[in-house]
């Protein structure tokens, strides 16, 4: 792909958009970065853009600059539906994302991951696991490294895993994973897609360049997941922490165990594994599998499980106080999510605070496990209305402005063995910038406590 002289366009002046835009300056192209923020009210990157000759163009997105473009490459928060891009498809103008673009110039085979929970963690331990066993191995994509940084260092990686969103997804053409993982698909960004359908298909996308010599691990038991692979190209791998299987990965007692195609069986113990929940033990299965695939030793991977951390804000320990624990799990923003964390405690010990930005879905499949696991519930931010409502008779709840007032109201009611969990169900932009700096916050409110 040559990009010497072309007209480009690049919306969004986040990390990917301004590593986009650096991309294809030293390119050759004629880039103009453009976002709805005014640039002079930021301070950061954009002077030694404008020394590589980019036009910084704040305030909006001008449809006429846009239709006359020779490319134009989109942020993953920026919407293809909005009218002026709709525009200049008509115009014949190609949009595509940063990860699109990246994959023109990538030559290292990829290993994709996506799913509403767990991409993250699972990314992260793949390319753990991969450098375990003395692979070179990038990272990249949603997880917060656009995959065109690395395709700029010129990087010889034998393999990079790239965490994708359906937002990113939508902009595909030819990206190609070699492995695609699907952990589990529920509702989610309802607030940019008109219907859950929307949303799921565009997460099939990932499977949309595969070919029958690809791979694709799924999650056997998310029924939804089964449903939009049944046109997969790849050999399909199931996981499963439910059931047996005569073939694919599964969870008994305290081990994973892989049934290969071979019929060989392996074994991994879980005793010495950092990472807890029911949702860790199907991101380890999905991991597993991709890194058996690029010829990891078992005996590789079993040391990469025990040596893996976790990542922060994913039920995160912090800390215990007078004999509760106190777990930070702010990056659980969604209902799927914080089920999945829930199903990890013992009955009635957690007392939960939710809540924050409501993102559009339904609290309804909640319920079950708020009465199963839940003693109290804590709820703040601008959700906080609708989900009393949702949960009105199912649990005792109370509402409360912030976290930390959340956290004083919990002491009372918690006794020695309980767990307060930060388990939102909800984005963070309430009050927040991001979930990170909810985690933070209420990370240091925990710590603070008398």
């Amino acid at each position: 792909m040559n990009l010497k002289g072309k007209k480009i366009v690049v919306v969004g002046a986040g990390r990917s958009g301004i590593a986009v835009s650096r991309f294809c300056a030293q390119k050759g192209a004629c880039v103009q970065l453009n976002d709805r923020r005014n640039f002079g009210e930021f301070e950061g990157p954009w002077a030694d853009l404008k020394n590589l000759g980019i036009d910084l163009k704040g305030g909006g997105h001008l449809s006429e600059e846009l239709a006359n473009a020779d490319l134009i490459v989109l942020s993953p928060g920026v919407p293809g539906s909005l009218p002026e891009f709709t525009r200049a498809k008509n115009n014949n103008v190609p949009i595509m994302g940063e990860l699109e673009l990246a994959s023109r110039f990538n030559r290292a085979p990829l290993i994709a991951v996506t799913g509403t929970n767990g991409k993250s963690t699972t990314t992260t331990l793949v390319h753990h696991l991969l450098q375990a066993g003395g692979k070179k191995a990038g990272m990249a994509g949603n997880i917060g490294i656009p995959l065109i940084e690395l395709v700029e260092t010129r990087e010889n990686y034998e393999v990079i895993v790239i965490e994708v969103s359906s937002f990113q997804l939508e902009t595909i053409e030819k990206l190609h994973p070699v492995i695609a993982l699907i952990l589990n698909i529920s509702e989610d960004h309802l607030d940019r897609y008109s219907s859950f359908e929307d949303y799921w298909r565009a997460k099939t996308r990932i499977l949309m360049n595969q070919t029958r010599e690809d791979y694709l691990v799924f999650n056997k038991e998310d029924k939804i997941v089964s449903d939009m692979i049944v046109s997969a190209q790849g050999i399909s791998i199931p996981f499963s922490s439910e059931a047996e299987l005569t073939q694919g990965i599964y969870y008994k007692g305290s081990q994973i165990v892989y049934n290969r195609a071979d019929h060989l069986l392996e074994r991994y113990d879980l005793s010495d594994v950092k990472l807890k929940g029911l949702h860790n033990i199907e991101n380890m299965m999905a991991a597993i599998v991709a890194a058996r695939i690029f010829s990891v030793s078992p005996q590789d991977i079993q040391k990469g499980l025990n040596s893996f951390v976790g990542l922060e804000h994913r039920l995160e320990w912090v800390r215990e106080h007078n004999g509760v624990s106190y777990y930070n799990d702010s990056k659980a923003t969604n209902v799927h999510a914080v089920i999945m964390s829930l199903r990890g405690f013992q009955d009635h010990e957690v007392l939960l605070i939710a809540g924050g930005y409501d993102k559009g879905g339904s609290y309804e499949t909640l319920k079950p496990w708020l009465k199963k696991k839940v003693k109290r519930l804590f709820l703040v931010g601008k959700a906080q209305k609708k989900m009393k409502l949702a949960f009105e008779g199912v649990v005792p709840t109370e509402c409360v402005e912030t976290i930390d007032r959340a956290l004083k109201e919990a002491q009372p009611h918690s006794r020695r063995g309980d767990s307060v969990v930060l388990s939102p169900a909800c984005a963070s932009f309430d009050q927040f910038k991001n979930f990170e700096e909810r985690g933070r916050f209420f990370k240091e409110c925990v710590c603070h406590l008398q």
